[in-house]
């Protein structure tokens, strides 16, 4: 079994040889580090956003966008 969001990423990275498509987003949600992984030609990048920022005003958590400023 996998132990940590780290692993899952770089067991996800290596079987997919790496591919370009999938896109990885590190953020910080709640304190704590949480990758955002979609495959870009299957969705929009905003359709991602909106849905992390719904997520996270509905459960009442804070976000850090690259330590610029939070929303919470």
């Amino acid at each position: 079994m996998i132990g940590n969001v780290y692993e899952v990423v770089k067991k996800l990275k290596e079987e997919t040889n790496d591919l370009k498509d999938i896109i990885y987003r590190k953020k910080k949600m709640g304190g704590k580090d949480v990758y955002i992984i979609y495959n870009e030609p299957l969705t929009s990048s905003d359709k991602i956003s909106d849905f992390v920022i719904i997520y996270a005003v509905e459960s009442d958590i804070t976000l850090v966008f690259d330590g610029l400023y939070s929303l919470t």
